[in-house]
């Protein structure tokens, strides 16, 4: 490139970082505070309904790049791979008397299967201060430990946790 040649101004301008958002001890979700959040399992049964939806219609297509990365990411990190099971968590969740979730941790506590109330606190650190003010029963966090929770409902209903 000769000096006195420019470059051309970028198209869009660079993202700012936002500190509006944030999902530690205070929970700042934005608009998105009260919007449903989808588990790990919820979120790859439903892309892959929507890949086989296509599929049947007819609807020739090349999967994206993005696409392709997120379904390897949810096929490895989604606890639960069968709709029975995930929706089992979900209830499992809606119904327990944890008291007040959000949306946000209520999706966190069905992707992270906590296994204990001290874990439930560290891995979602909102938790913490809802516990300490009462808002939710930290020994029905402990009592309710996920990941006991879900084996044994898997156990019951003969549905087994993929590895």
């Amino acid at each position: 490139m000769m000096p006195t040649e420019k470059r051309a101004a970028p198209s869009r301008r660079q993202p700012i970082a936002s500190t509006e958002l944030e999902a530690g001890s205070d929970l700042k979700l934005g608009r998105f505070g009260n919007v449903q959040s989808l588990s790990l399992s919820e979120a790859r049964i439903i892309l892959e309904k929507v890949i086989e939806t296509r599929a049947a219609q007819g609807f020739a297509h090349e999967e994206k790049q993005n696409t392709t990365k997120t379904r390897d990411y949810l096929e490895i990190f989604a606890a639960f791979k069968e709709q029975s099971l995930a929706e089992g968590a979900a209830r499992l969740v809606d119904q327990s008397n944890l008291g007040a979730l959000e949306p946000f941790e209520s999706a966190q506590m069905k992707s992270l299967l906590p296994t204990s109330a001290d874990e439930a606190k560290a891995l979602i650190p909102s938790l913490e201060r809802k516990c300490e003010n009462g808002s939710v029963d930290e020994d029905a966090l402990e009592e309710h430990s996920l990941n006991g929770a879900l084996q044994n409902y898997a156990e019951r209903n003969h549905v087994w946790l993929s590895s």
